[in-house]
């Protein structure tokens, strides 16, 4: 134990020596974010900060030795396309393709072979659709941090009680996240995480979030990302329905909206998404999963969630109607009509 209060100190301290060198790296090779149409920031801002989840994943693999070495792969692949990603264009079949072999190493790390394929396929889908509906709603300041924090946060929690996963894991990757929030959970933010760090971060979540149901059995543990999911999914079925490309970065989701069209600053409501998605925790860890009808509670709430998604967003939707403003969709529309034109 004494060993572990010198383990923790001593990461923090190399996580903050690393970002200080990405810094020094991305300002003198241009790795930024300008401000456009679809962004939510006013000035140039660093982007790739989020390189220090996976270090933290390969600082815990250095110490640690050869444990779950195919989780460490996929993070790896993971990673180089993302960071990639942030420097260039790397398109969306290639981005995809990556995920997908990650998964699945994944999934092989977690000695799944006692499921049936159903069961297999359900993980898989599931696992892929959290990445990307993490990645999506990495789009203001602070929304990454903070609610990363709370997922691992909750983990390391339980994982005191149950032990679904080794703890340095979980606490490594808090201390990365707390060392990207110094930077990032600011008024005017210095770094973006960027596809490296939102996607390596969904990744790892996914990783401690199926080892947690596989030892447990309860499902319900998912609504501990249920408004991230909530958001991104709606959003891209609803891009989907009124024919827009979901893969493209758009300013639909409802958190957009309350920053771009609402006028709330950045951090509240981050926030306010990181306040919601905790009482959720606390409901599903003291009442849902100890109840005998877990199922049903567990549907009632995203049911609820979902009510209250929709009902806010109509709401803004007719707010903006009445003001007479166009609606971010509405200014896409226009947009790709002026492409087609030229």
């Amino acid at each position: 134990m004494k060993t572990e209060y010198l383990i923790y100190p001593g990461v923090f301290l190399l996580l903050i020596l690393v970002m200080q060198l990405y810094i020094r790296l991305a300002r003198r090779y241009d790795i930024v974010d300008e401000p456009g149409y679809r962004s939510n920031h006013s000035v140039t801002v660093l982007r790739g900060g989020g390189i220090l989840f996976p270090v933290a994943i390969l600082v815990f693999f250095l110490i640690n030795g050869p444990l779950h070495p195919q989780f460490f792969l996929g993070t790896l692949l993971l990673a180089v396309v993302s960071f990639w990603d942030d420097l260039g264009n790397v398109k969306a079949f290639h981005r995809l393709l990556v995920q997908f072999v990650a998964v699945g190493l994944m999934i092989y790390d977690l000695n799944t072979g006692g499921y049936g394929w159903a069961a297999l396929f359900l993980m898989f889908f599931v696992a892929v659709g959290w990445i990307n509906a993490f990645n999506f709603m990495d789009g203001i300041n602070g929304i990454t941090a903070i609610n990363a924090a709370l997922n691992l946060g909750t983990l390391v929690l339980i994982n005191y009680d149950l032990r679904f996963i080794e703890m340095r894991l979980l606490v490594f990757l808090m201390l990365s996240v707390i060392v990207f929030g110094i930077y990032n959970f600011r008024i005017r933010a210095l770094v973006f995480a960027g596809d490296v760090g939102s996607i390596t971060m969904a990744y790892a979540t996914a990783f401690a979030m199926a080892a947690l149901i596989l030892k447990t059995g309860q499902w319900q543990y998912l609504l501990f990302l249920s408004v991230y999911v909530v958001d991104a999914g709606y959003s891209v079925l609803h891009r989907v329905f009124h024919g827009f490309n979901p893969l493209k970065p758009h300013r639909t989701f409802l958190f957009h909206m309350l920053v771009n069209e609402v006028g709330w600053p950045h951090l509240a409501v981050s926030s306010l998404y990181a306040g919601i998605q905790l009482v959720i925790n606390l409901l599903v860890y003291y009442i849902i999963i100890p109840a005998n009808y877990t199922n049903v509670w567990g549907i009632v709430l995203m049911v609820v969630l979902s009510i209250l998604y929709w009902t806010l967003k109509s709401y803004l939707r007719k707010k903006a109607k009445v003001k007479g403003s166009l609606w971010p969709e509405q200014h896409e529309k226009i947009s790709l009509a002026r492409k087609k034109a030229r």
